[in-house]
């Protein structure tokens, strides 16, 4: 519906088509993405529409907005979507959601920036730090995720599909590496506190201190060398070297999604630079992350690594040597059993509780095994 007037039109879109969140948040976002889309033109872009799409329950709220007057270098629709929480305050780099926000922010925007035609992730359009919003290409309605496959009976579907992950990964990587400064500045401009505790990992040494203390309560006994091995562990995450790349962070199946025949990601609230291994350790550590936790078989690990070694290897030949890649997957698998023991072992010591498909004790035996 065209308009001439953002108030009445946004009044009218919340009448007829209902949203979860206030009146007025929906009026000050219809405003703001017509400012940002109408900067720098000679005329202003208007919006004919704006549907919610996303279920009300969820942690982000999702927009459909469709442009009414498209210039030729935007298209015809967008995707707004919009952090919820109780308290957002984007100055809070503390808060759970105020974090996860910006970092989702960064990663999309930081892959346009190094990567526009990697296609890596829908194109970012630009975003609201007060209203907590980021505007993203529109993927369309009809794209399955990597969940389908994965979970279906056609095995060679399923291989397929395992094989575009770790493709759709090495490529990501290839593409950010080395563009460490630039993701850190994309940071720094929405919260420099966050860029901050990101560069230093604030959050994997309060896992460590996490598990470390739950073990030593368990009366389990440490060996000598395992502070020295979680020292070795944290200089690995922080810097780890040649394969420090811009990393997903939770590249669980249902954060990818199919646009014909490509493999895309989403959702970049755990995404950070690190080390790129972790997310390629994703199917052997058995999806840590995800509700769809299951075991791939060693083949099949075996190569998907192999062809993620290939495209990585044209920003760091020597991956294609085992006595290179061996310890640094090794690494990679450590760093996984920390964050899973730290995020589970607390809950699992009380109780099996589900999660998804696998319960969360199997979880953790799997990975220690």
């Amino acid at each position: 519906m065209a308009h001439d007037n953002a108030d009445v039109s946004a009044e009218q879109l919340l009448a007829t088509t209902g949203y979860s969140v206030p009146m007025e948040t929906i009026r000050a976002i219809f405003q703001t993405v017509e400012t940002l889309l109408s900067a720098g033109r000679p005329t202003a872009v208007q919006l004919s529409d704006l549907e919610q799409i996303s279920e009300a329950e969820r942690r982000n709220l999702l927009l459909r907005a469709t442009i009414a007057n498209p210039p030729a270098d935007l298209p015809r629709t967008l995707i707004v979507k919009k952090v919820i929480a109780e308290s957002y305050d984007p100055d809070d780099a503390t808060a759970w959601d105020s974090a996860r926000f910006l970092k989702d922010w960064a990663g999309a925007a930081f892959l346009s920036q190094v990567a526009p035609e990697g296609g890596h992730s829908p194109h970012f359009y630009g975003g609201d730090r007060a209203l907590g919003f980021i505007l993203l290409e529109d993927m369309g309605a009809d794209h399955g995720s990597l969940v389908e496959p994965l979970l279906g009976v056609d095995i060679d579907r399923a291989e397929a599909a395992l094989y575009h992950f770790a493709e759709r990964l090495a490529h990501m990587h290839a593409d950010t590496w080395g563009h460490a400064a630039e993701f850190y500045a994309v940071v720094a401009a929405l919260n420099p506190q966050l860029a901050s505790a990101m560069r230093e990992r604030n959050d994997w040494h309060e896992r460590v201190i996490n598990v470390t203390g739950q073990l030593e309560a368990l009366g389990v006994l440490l060996s000598a060398g395992f502070a020295d091995e979680m020292t070795y562990l944290a200089n690995v995450v922080t810097d780890p070297g040649p394969f420090m790349a811009y990393r997903h962070g939770d590249p669980c199946p249902d954060n990818f999604f199919w646009q014909g025949n490509v493999l895309r990601l989403l959702d970049f609230e755990f995404g950070h630079m690190g080390h790129a291994l972790s997310d390629l350790a994703y199917g052997r550590m058995i999806f840590p992350t995800c509700w769809c936790c299951n075991r791939v078989p060693p083949t099949v690990v075996d190569a998907m690594e192999r062809r993620y070694r290939t495209i990585f290897a044209e920003r760091y030949p020597p991956i294609l040597d085992d006595a290179i890649f061996g310890p640094a997957m090794t690494d990679a698998c450590a760093i996984w059993v920390i964050d899973s023991l730290s995020w589970l072992l607390e809950t699992a010591l009380k109780e099996d509780r589900e999660w998804g498909i696998a319960t969360i004790r199997p979880r953790i035996t799997a990975q220690l095994a």
